[in-house]
């Protein structure tokens, strides 16, 4: 709860003492890959993340968060904390007002709590050198004994829980490793 309950002050000391009554919704938006944000090594060597959420992404959640909310309320909740709103509570007699209430011009960061989950896509299967980074098999295009085994193979985020196809794929892989070394077994 600590990690994503943001804001201060009393509004936050009431919410958590009724923390036995708290529930939370994760909601999770899927990013298209764009080319502006890139992961690179800095002048230090070390990885630097250069991202921007797009307005498609930013509306993603919002609409989200607003569907959250009816739940609570549906579920009988008697008011709820909800990101990208204008104030901290929302009550049932308001939830008519949600689309003033919870809107794309309040969504901050820093004011609501947003986490990387099931990262897909980044080094794609193919065979063209120009539109992949591996064969079909997860070898490196170019590069002797390197090869990717995870879920940075999809082409795009799969928009489901990732491990089945995640392992389906570490097992190609391996199998093209055995393959390539000689191995039969």
């Amino acid at each position: 709860m600590a990690k994503n309950l943001v804001g201060f002050g009393g509004e936050v000391d009431e919410l958590i003492r009724h923390y036995n009554h708290l529930q939370f919704i994760l909601s999770l938006a899927i990013d298209e890959a764009e080319s502006h944000n890139r992961v690179y090594l800095g002048a230090d060597g070390k990885p630097h993340v250069n991202y921007q959420m797009s307005d498609k992404t930013i509306q993603s959640f919002v609409d989200s968060i607003k569907a959250s909310t009816k739940i609570f309320f549906k579920a009988g909740a008697k008011r709820v904390h909800a990101p990208s709103m204008n104030k901290f509570f929302i009550y049932p007699e308001e939830e008519s007002q949600m689309d003033k209430l919870i809107t794309k011009n309040q969504f901050k960061l820093g004011k609501m709590s947003i986490a990387a989950a099931h990262l897909m896509g980044g080094c794609r299967m193919g065979t063209d050198l120009k539109t992949s980074v591996t064969n079909s098999w997860g070898k490196v295009h170019g590069k002797e004994n390197l090869y990717v085994a995870d879920a940075s193979l999809f082409p795009k985020a799969l928009e489901i829980n990732p491990y089945l196809t995640i392992m389906a794929l570490a097992d190609r892989v391996s199998e093209g490793i055995k393959r390539d070394l000689g191995e039969t077994a």
